[in-house]
């Protein structure tokens, strides 16, 4: 107990045990209370236990100033137990009215009340601490078994761990042992091998010797047969010459004539009929020669260099047929691409139209032959000869396909054949067929391989083009720079003057417009749309409704 000890609670316990006789009800109270303070004190609520020292000793304290106020003494006094009692009896002897006897019983049982509703409230809290003491066990019991789960999961860990241990040394030991027997395999077949080698050289030795003394007696038997046929090359030898001096003699001239007849009939195809621009798409009466209308386009070539390629661009469409590699050659297998609408026919058409005029200057009038081939309707099967006949030579021409392919392979790199679209001709050009025609073959570069090969196509097919044949210069097709859209413009319009300045004009002020036409056909429609534009509008003006706005100056 704080500041006081148990035998100062027995004095006061005394007093008021002595004091009311031995009153049961109060001494049962006391007992109680004692109960209380040791069942605090085993349960370790230290707090709670001082709580309840410090009350009793308050009520006890209260009951000893009442005796003393009754003695007229201090408990100071009382030096003991016995003096307590002592001096009790001695008071009791005194006389005490009934009036003061039952003031200190009423006083008394009014603080028997407080206590006992302090031990009520007291019983409560030790319940409360019972039930908290109960849920801590179980608690205490929940991490028990937890506790012996996460044992029992660590000796099954550890068993597992031992396990893969035990997996890791059979392992090794395997590994050891496969070691051993590959070691030794190897060592056995080194050893076949050498012995195999061994003999197989003895037998080739064997086979060798019987080999050259065979080939002795096939020496010495050819030497007889060549002078056989020594003889015999001088009695036929005069026979021979005068049969293929003939033979030259009579098929010298029909070649060259031949030749010329097809140049001839190229030449009037091309001029006549491919090179024909209609200005208005479906408008054949707007048809004006290609010279009038063509406008150079720029085009790059892609060298090929270690880490990727390098574009160069080129002065002009000439340089695809004179530039040469670093050892001197010229390129033979030429793929042009750029995407719809950038002049890919019309730069065909400009070759093959500076071909058939022999254009001054032109690298073009070194070439004998030039073939320009649409594939949009070509197949695998088709051969190059028999596309030629059906879509260039007239129907009535005496050429057979015989003699077109016989000129190509004569005249080889002076042949220049231009395969113009092939991004739209039958799929099964590109694929792995049983059978195809020498067309395929000329992609590929199996046939006909001196003569020069331009193909053009969108960028989509380049790959398929470039898988069939590995030696393909890809060139690239730009398109219109700034000053070509205003030529092309002036070309179109070289009757209207006036309205192809204003278009300029027009371009100039606009750069989105200008980079539109950046493309040649973008190009052609912009020159369609600002004709028919001032078409309209002369229409509307010149309308007999719009006669009174004519003859007003202000409009």
């Amino acid at each position: 107990m704080s500041d006081f000890d148990s035998a100062s609670l027995l004095m006061v316990m005394a007093r008021f045990s002595m004091f009311h006789n031995g009153d049961p009800a109060s001494y049962d109270i006391i007992m109680k209370v004692a109960g209380i303070r040791n069942d605090l004190s085993h349960m370790g609520l230290k707090d709670d236990m001082n709580l309840v020292d410090h009350t009793v000793k308050q009520y006890f304290q209260n009951i000893a100033d009442f005796v003393t106020c009754l003695e007229g003494l201090h408990p100071n006094h009382f030096t003991s137990a016995q003096d307590v009692r002592d001096r009790l009896k001695e008071i009791q002897s005194e006389p005490i009215t009934a009036k003061m006897k039952k003031d200190m019983y009423l006083e008394l049982r009014q603080e028997l009340q407080s206590v006992h509703q302090l031990t009520t409230e007291l019983r409560r809290d030790v319940q409360s601490a019972n039930q908290a003491t109960s849920w801590l066990c179980r608690d205490v019991q929940s991490a028990n078994q937890a506790t012996s789960e996460l044992r029992r999961d660590v000796q099954s860990a550890n068993q597992a761990t031992s396990e893969l241990r035990h997996d890791v040394q059979s392992v090794k030991e395997a590994t050891t042992e496969l070691r051993h027997d590959v070691h030794q395999a190897t060592t056995e077949l080194r050893h076949d091998v050498h012995q195999e080698t061994t003999e197989l050289r003895h037998d080739m030795h064997q086979a060798t010797t019987k080999l050259r003394h065979d080939l002795q007696s096939v020496h010495q038997s050819t030497n007889d047969l060549t002078r056989k046929v020594d003889n015999l090359q001088v009695v036929t030898s005069d026979l021979v010459s005068k049969t293929v001096i003939e033979n030259e003699s009579k098929t010298e001239e029909a070649p060259d004539e031949i030749l010329m007849e097809c140049q001839e009939q190229l030449r009037a195809y091309y001029i006549n009929s491919l090179c024909k621009i209609p200005l208005f798409p479906g408008d054949f009466d707007s048809c004006v020669d290609l010279q009038d209308i063509y406008t150079k386009v720029s085009i790059e070539i892609k060298l090929p260099k270690p880490c990727r390629p390098v574009k160069m661009p080129l002065s002009s469409y000439d340089e695809m047929f004179t530039r040469r590699t670093r050892e001197g050659y010229v390129y033979t297998k030429l793929l042009l691409s750029a995407p719809a609408g950038l002049g890919k026919t019309t730069l065909t058409a400009k070759i093959a139209y500076d071909w058939a005029t022999q254009l001054e200057g032109s690298p073009l009038r070194d070439i004998t032959l030039l073939f320009v081939i649409n594939m949009r309707w070509i197949d695998h099967t088709s051969n190059l000869e028999s596309i030629i006949l059906n879509q260039i030579l007239p129907r009535d021409t005496t050429i057979t396909p015989d003699q077109v392919r016989s000129m190509i392979e004569r005249y080889g790199d002076r042949v220049i054949v231009i395969l113009d679209a092939v991004d739209e001709s039958d799929r099964g050009l590109f694929n792995q067929v049983e059978s195809y025609g020498n067309i395929v073959e000329l992609l590929k570069g199996r046939v006909m391989s001196p003569c020069r090969v331009l193909v053009t196509t969108r960028p989509w097919r380049i790959a398929e083009i470039t898988r069939m044949c590995k030696t393909f210069t890809q060139l690239e097709l730009i398109g219109f720079n700034k000053e070509d859209v205003r030529e092309y413009v002036r070309k179109f319009f070289h009757q209207k003057k006036n309205l192809g300045d204003s278009l300029i004009a027009h371009l100039d002020q606009n750069p989105l417009v200008d980079e539109i036409a950046s493309k040649p056909l973008m190009a052609l429609l912009v020159c369609i749309y600002w004709h028919l534009l001032f078409d309209a509008i002369i229409n509307i003006m010149y309308h007999p409704s719009m006669a009174n706005c004519r003859n007003n100056k202000n409009v």
